[in-house]
């Protein structure tokens, strides 16, 4: 009976607080964890290679550089057959490339925790990266517009929310010419394409670049060419002067020649006048002309009759030849 009670006692007990037990797992492996850093060279060239584009009829040959110290994966292109024509440089995040490439061979998008774990060396990762990028190149016949990212100062102290500054580019006016373009497939989760890192914007590691990638390297649109400044003429009291009395002179000069000009058109209307009445008057005149003595009788009729009309009696009656008996 008291081993019941007992049992009864410590089953039926209301504890004083609930004991909470956190259990966590591994922290996942950052990308500094999960691949090793290189800096001699910097820049591994990862692959060369040419792809045709039969749409605009371009042949494009493109390099990839792994630069693991700034995280990126720098693209470049030049046209083979126009050596001249080179297309912008395309900048992919490196970490984000290799986390989607090692998802896709894991079958699953869980960080790593273990090193052990990943799959992809560093030779196959070279090649699945160069397919993955290859895929998703792309020349547009026309001309587009440079894309503006976030760009981050170069500063030689740590990186804090104080000294960190993100800015645009601002060009002014759009910058229109034909670039290599990195397209998103349908499956694709994040965006890899990324502003310029510092150091290819100001130059600062360009002695340790490949001579290859210095020549081809397009980080930031060209830039504009200044307009030629135009010189603003203040006018002086001296100036202003001798306008004022070139204006004068020329308004008394132009009122004399009016005047002149009236007084001419009037005689020349008078004129005018005198030879039109002159005009009227002489064809208002009837010219008979004279009549020769061999004319038929016809003419003969004729000029009789217009005598008779000229000289004639005042009654209006004619007189009548009669032809002797």
């Amino acid at each position: 009976m008291a081993e019941y009670k007992s049992f009864h006692y410590l089953m039926h007990k209301t504890p004083d607080a609930a004991v909470v037990h956190i259990v966590t797992g591994p922290d996942p492996l950052t990308f500094e964890e999960l691949y090793s850093p290189r800096t001699d060279p910097a820049q591994r060239l990862l692959h060369k290679s040419e792809k045709s584009f039969w749409r605009t009829q371009d042949r494009v040959e493109f390099s990839l550089y792994e630069d693991r110290a700034a995280g990126v994966l720098v693209v470049t292109a030049q046209n083979v057959v126009n050596k001249a024509e080179i297309y912008r440089t395309v900048f992919l995040d490196l970490a984000a490339l290799y986390f989607e490439l090692e998802a896709k061979a894991q079958g699953n998008r869980d960080p790593l925790t273990k090193k052990k774990n990943k799959i992809l060396g560093d030779d196959v990762l070279a090649k699945a990266a160069a397919d993955f990028v290859l895929a998703r190149l792309n020349i547009k016949g026309d001309p587009l517009p440079w894309p503006t990212f976030p760009v981050q100062e170069e500063t030689t102290e740590q990186p804090t929310a104080q000294t960190t500054q993100q800015t645009t580019e601002q060009q002014g006016d759009v910058v229109m010419e034909r670039m290599c373009t990195f397209d998103r497939m349908a499956s694709d989760v994040v965006q890899l394409e990324v502003a310029p890192p510092p150091s290819y914007v100001h130059g600062s590691d360009s002695a340790s670049m490949p001579a290859e990638l210095l020549e081809r390297l397009r980080a930031l649109p060209p830039a504009k060419e200044a307009a030629p400044d135009t010189v603003v003429e203040v006018p002086t009291a001296e100036t202003t002067a001798e306008e004022q009395s070139s204006v004068s002179t020329t308004t008394v000069a132009s009122g004399t020649n009016s005047d002149s000009t009236a007084t001419s058109s009037g005689g020349e209307g008078k004129a005018s006048a005198k030879a039109t009445a002159a005009v009227k008057k002489k064809s208002s005149a009837t010219v008979v002309p004279a009549q020769t003595g061999s004319g038929t009788k016809s003419s003969g009729k004729a000029a009789g009759s217009a005598a008779s009309a000229g000289g004639g009696s005042k009654s209006g009656s004619r007189s009548r030849k009669v032809a002797p008996s």
